[in-house]
């Protein structure tokens, strides 16, 4: 009986064994998977704790169901509420946060493995494939996005999506136009997309009837798209004239303004190599221990043994000559992808030098383009020299993989890099359910905090409220709770008010140069 259970265990073991074999994908979205639930981050966007907090108030009851359609990603925190419910209707306790990073990590590792089935098809080669795949898995603003909450990590898969639908051999126009509305309706900075799709669908050779597809693509993205957020503004927001509706989609309720873009100029090297390589000495320092101070050694010996490799098998003019492709079989597809690539890329670049162009979450929509064309550079220079893979390329990507563990993931996975979180963290032990917290503006500050401290009261300090604030001041008093203000709500007090009643306690946060507060108002 126990040589049988072995005999079938050892058979179970094969048969797995020969599925991922026989599909190298699966291993890729696996593995991807694994390295970005262990690594998932405790720097968080604040548009994701904001996002979480409002999924868990809707559940609650707290917040009217409209709250979870915003203008800018309708979607996205709908899709979140239902992942977050699901788990609480089978009785499991999870935060909304968590959710959310769980979505991430799927999204990117699935969107690892559709570049992959992308990269192998265009290269005719594995090996190229899973380099440029390992290449976007690890670069940094891919791995961050895949390990916090955001809606771009979504967003960017659906227009993955939507190109491999148009680059397979047998293109399908309707997988085409739903992911990219999809992608639309969780973000709209995947709009930006469009002309990509539509100049693969031009170039293709597989597609018979070219403005057939596209007018196809087009309408099925934009009828579904203005669709959906026609409906939404008109039963959830009461907007039914068209101009309102387009007006509304096309606003910021943040009152972000457009930067200048030539000012932003120099600062536009150092965004694009923060794409790839997180280079933070600083987090490394602080926030690093053993495990990155290995991989940091780990990530610059592979990068001496790759140079070693590439300085003896290769040399740097034959790189900077593949980089176009001569007149040769093959070569007419290599430019067809270069052609989609570049308009996949300008447009995102163009908008983003206006656009918050610090921000490196937006920049995740134009990184697979940048290792679809390393893909390109690297399957043409193997193509004209006729060198066999060294394995220079793969080391280079492991060393990456290494440094940016060690020098921007891996420190950032401990709550203590957060200074917010800490802060947050530790108020808890100050606030209670009893705790009434009064703010103006609510800020990403005042969002951690409230996430943080699920239990406490938040209100808007308007000028009706601070009138009866010294009532509220001690009825909260008595009840065993205790009144604050954050900084905004403060400076709007008349400082001779302030004066007699804020000698409670105190709580600072240091974000960089700022210090945000938190003052406790005691009874008089």
């Amino acid at each position: 009986m126990i040589s049988t259970n072995i005999r079938k265990g050892s058979v179970s073991l094969k048969a797995v064994t020969n599925i991922l074999l026989k599909r190298p994908a699966v291993v890729v979205a696996l593995f991807a998977l694994g390295i970005y639930l262990s690594t998932l981050t405790a720097e968080y966007y604040w548009d994701g704790l904001a996002f979480a907090g409002q999924i868990e108030r809707v559940a609650k009851g707290d917040h009217e169901i409209n709250s979870l359609f915003h203008r800018n990603h309708l979607i996205y925190n709908s899709i979140g509420y239902i992942f977050y419910v699901i788990p609480h209707w089978l009785g499991l306790s999870v935060r909304a946060l968590t959710v959310l990073q769980i979505i991430s990590a799927l999204s990117c590792a699935l969107g690892v493995t559709v570049f992959f089935q992308m990269a192998r098809r265009i290269s005719g080669n594995l090996y190229i494939a899973s380099v440029g795949s390992a290449l976007l898995a690890v670069s940094t603003c891919w791995w961050k996005s895949a390990t916090d909450a955001d809606a771009y990590s979504l967003s960017v898969v659906l227009v993955l999506i939507c190109l491999n639908a148009v680059l397979r051999e047998t293109p399908r126009w309707y997988v085409a136009g739903a992911a990219l509305a999809g992608a639309m309706l969780v973000h709209e900075l995947a709009s930006l997309s469009y002309p990509a799709a539509i100049t693969a669908v031009f170039l293709s050779n597989r597609i018979e009837n070219r403005l057939g597809f596209a007018i196809k693509l087009s309408l099925l993205a934009l009828g579904v798209t203005v669709a959906a957020y026609y409906t939404c503004a008109a039963l959830l927001f009461n907007l039914s004239s068209p101009l309102d509706v387009i007006k509304w989609a096309a606003s910021n309720p943040y009152g972000v303004s457009f930067s200048n873009p030539i000012k932003q100029l120099p600062a536009f090297p150092k965004y694009q190599l923060d794409l790839i390589f997180g280079h933070s000495p600083r987090a490394f320092r602080r926030f690093g221990g053993t495990p990155e101070l290995l991989f940091a050694i780990l990530g610059i010996a592979a990068a001496f043994i790759s140079l070693a490799i590439f300085n003896q098998r290769a040399n740097i003019r034959d790189v900077f000559k593949s980089l176009w492709p001569a007149r040769s079989e093959g070569s007419d597809a290599w430019r067809r992808a270069a052609a989609v690539v570049l308009i996949w890329v300008i447009p995102y670049v163009l908008f983003l030098l206006t656009w918050e162009p610090y921000l490196l979450h937006y920049r995740v929509y134009y990184l697979p383009p940048l290792a679809l064309l390393f893909v390109l550079a690297l399957m043409n220079y193997h193509r004209q020299t006729g060198r066999s893979p060294s394995g220079a390329a793969a080391l280079a990507v492991l060393a990456l993989s290494f440094c940016n563990l060690a020098f921007f993931i891996g420190p950032h996975v401990r709550s203590s890099s957060n200074p917010l979180l800490t802060a947050a963290k530790e108020a808890n032990g100050k606030w209670n359910e009893h705790t009434v917290i009064y703010t103006i503006d609510n800020s990403p500050i005042d969002g951690a905090f409230r996430y943080f401290n699920p239990q406490t009261e938040w209100r808007g300090a308007t000028p009706k409220a601070i009138i009866r604030l010294d009532d509220e001041i001690q009825r909260i008093d008595a009840e065993g709770g205790s009144v604050w203000l954050n900084d905004r709500a403060a400076k709007s007090i008349r400082p001779d008010w302030l004066a007699g009643r804020a000698h409670g306690d105190v709580i600072n946060v240091e974000l960089g140069d700022t210090t945000y507060s938190f003052v406790q108002l005691l009874p008089v």
